[in-house]
């Protein structure tokens, strides 16, 4: 509590909300622990089950090592223990990968073990109480104070006015909420702290917090970091208090660790300070038998804030839960990796530092072009390929493209300048990482015409997003003969649409009515105008007939609806359901994506029709919003002429 209250202080001072780094170790309260000098091997892990004083382990390394995944080995061939295994990441964590290749999942779980990150583990403990929240994330929190305009304290309410300061003014209070909650202050505390210093500002921001909080509780919404501030909450651990956390350890926490005997913490680096303390509460349970915490740290005698929280914790729910408890640091007596950890601190300092004259040598090679064409790209590297593939017959050469379309542009290059290079595999990988700038969802392949479709009929005289919708891909409206057929229209500021209904009805005879046109005077098109004259009218008629139809229907259909219904009338509906091509398979997440974000938007306006939704998706499009569709592709050229695209 008096580390939270501190933090909250040293917000307080700042006039500016700013982003805050990591506390150090100087801002953390001492723990009374005996650290000791310890082999981290299996002969440490197990305590006996009638022991009366049950120690805590931690190592804090700053090498990789496979401890944890070796304790956690150990007590899964021991009969009688239930382990449950918390990690501070998701599913990349590399022991939770080692173990679902040992045993599934599922088996695991059904033998009576737990496998969980610590939001993952949080989330559940929400559901199973009957006390789950539906999770947003910055951009959807961001769209949902825009949405409902909540008053900026301070300063910041001036400039109310402006639309970008305010964007920016809400911005920076979700960056302290967000400090606030990674270090598990709630209102309340907040509040108790803002009145004591006696200022005018703090207490507004603890007011806007607090009605921030209310407004996500409105909507059953949560943070992820506020996921874990209202597990603590249920665990009785939220207010600090030791009568408050004598009066509900004995309920709930011990019911939600009764069936596991043993506690393995991984990755305590990556946790929040609210997270380490869920943990620890966690592992001072009396159903706990061992437990032990593995963290990394950058240097040699660095400590790692969080996992002093964590033991800290572990000691005060054992003071409430009367069993004893005392924790122990271990160390790894032996560093099997001291010369690989040389050269990656050697190749680390070549990177940062671009020196040349290093003791040790580097074991990769780094070397960076850059090129200010990609034209120059293509020829340096194919020369490149090429000379490698020359002197070594058995040069194996990866190139990482960001998109699906600078690969074949790269082929196509290497092929050209005769590297024997083929695409095999053509599959598409949604993966998780980039090398290039983010898209945002709503500007994906296919999600941007649906999205100005439901702009342009809630805003009906809109023409920019009805264009969008004409030359998108559902549509492809040819770009000369609409030139061509605005020619007049676009000085008078007419509407696109009743151009179109003009063009249709007219059977294409109000094309070319240009200025300069004289009645009585034959036209004569441009060829590719002419030409294109048959197919667009067949397109205008068709787009004609859906906008005139989801016009009328938009006030009886839901969003969601009048999104099938265009996707149906489009006849794009089978492929996205069934993609056959890497294009439509991206294009069917990441309108599997805005379907969520629709969904969430018709929640938070409370409201399904187009007319509430779209105003809410224009807040929504005004924020870093990107797509799970996100790839990267990977060419790989050898000897052996082929190119792998992955």
């Amino acid at each position: 509590m008096a580390r939270q209250l501190t933090v909250v202080r040293r917000s307080l001072r700042r006039d500016v909300l700013l982003r805050k780094a990591w506390p150090s170790v100087g801002q953390t309260c001492r723990l009374f622990s005996s650290v000791s000098s310890l082999n981290a091997s299996t002969s440490d892990v197990s305590s006996l089950p009638g022991s009366p004083n049950i120690v805590h382990h931690s190592l804090v390394t700053t090498v990789p090592n496979l401890q944890a995944l070796q304790r956690m080995r150990w007590l899964l061939q021991q009969p009688q223990r239930r382990v449950l295994l918390l990690t501070g990441s998701s599913s990349d964590s590399p022991v939770r990968v080692a173990l679902e290749q040992d045993s599934p999942a599922f088996e695991l779980e059904r033998r009576g073990h737990g496998v969980f990150g610590v939001r993952e583990f949080s989330q559940l403990l929400l559901r199973e109480s009957g006390r789950e929240r539906r999770i947003f994330d910055h951009a959807q929190l961001a769209a949902l104070l825009l949405h409902n305009g909540m008053e900026l304290p301070g300063a910041s309410r001036l400039a109310a006015s402006s639309t970008l300061q305010r964007r920016k003014g809400v911005l920076d209070l979700l960056q302290l909420f967000r400090l606030l909650e990674r270090e598990g202050v709630t209102p309340e505390q907040y509040a108790t702290v803002a009145i004591a210093s006696g200022e005018q500002a703090p207490q507004e921001l603890a007011e806007t917090y607090r009605k921030y909080q209310e407004l996500l509780m409105q909507h059953n919404a949560t943070s992820w970091d506020g996921l874990v501030m209202d597990a603590l909450e249920l665990c009785g651990v939220q207010k600090g208090s030791v009568v408050e956390q004598e009066a509900t350890t004995n309920d709930f926490s011990r019911e939600v660790l009764k069936e596991y005997t043993d506690v393995v913490v991984d990755d305590v680096q990556r946790m929040t300070p609210a997270m380490a303390t869920l943990v620890g509460h966690l592992c001072g349970q009396p159903s706990v038998q061992s437990s032990a915490s593995f963290s990394r740290v950058l240097l040699d005698g660095d400590e790692c804030p969080q996992t002093r929280i964590l033991e800290q914790q572990i000691l005060k729910t054992a003071s409430c839960t009367g069993r004893e408890r005392s924790v122990a640091r271990l160390a790894l007596e032996t560093d099997e990796m001291a010369d690989k950890r040389a050269k990656m601190k050697a190749f680390a300092k070549q990177i940062l530092t671009q020196e040349a004259d290093i003791s040790t040598p580097a074991p990769i090679p780094l070397k960076c072009w850059n090129f200010g064409t990609s034209e120059a790209e293509e020829r340096s590297v194919g020369a490149f390929l090429a000379q490698k593939l020359q002197s070594d017959k058995t040069t194996q050469a990866t190139v990482l493209c960001p998109t699906h379309a600078d690969a074949n542009r790269i082929t196509l290059a290497f092929k050209k300048q005769g590297l024997p290079v083929q695409m095999i595999g053509d599959q598409f990988a949604a993966a998780t990482s980039s090398t290039g700038a983010p898209v945002h969802l709503f500007d994906e392949p296919g999600v941007n015409a649906v999205y100005s479709l439901l702009c342009a009929l809630c805003f009906p005289s809109d023409s920019r997003h009805l264009y969008n919708v004409l030359r998108s891909d559902y549509f492809a409206f040819p770009a000369e003969l609409l030139s061509w057929l605005m020619e007049k229209e676009h000085r008078s500021h007419v509407d696109l649409f009743p151009v179109l209904e003009a063009f249709v009805q007219s059977q294409g005879k109000s094309l070319g009515t240009s200025l300069s046109y004289r009645e009585g005077e034959e036209l004569e098109l441009p060829k590719p105008v002419s030409s294109q004259l048959e197919k667009g009218l067949e397109i205008a008629e068709s787009f004609v007939n859906i906008i005139k139809r989801l016009r009328a229907e938009c006030h009886q259909l839901s969003a969601a609806e009048i999104v099938q219904s265009f996707l149906e009338d489009t006849g794009r509906l089978d492929a996205l359901l069934k993609p056959s091509s890497p294009e439509q398979e991206r294009e069917s997440l990441a309108l599997a994506d805005f379907l969520r974000e629709l969904e969430t938007a018709q929640n938070v306006v409370k409201s399904d029709q187009v007319t509430f939704v779209a105003p809410y998706l224009q807040q929504l499009r005004e924020t870093n919003l990107t797509s799970s569709a996100f790839v990267y592709f990977r060419l790989q050229v050898t000897h052996s002429s082929h190119l792998q695209l992955l």
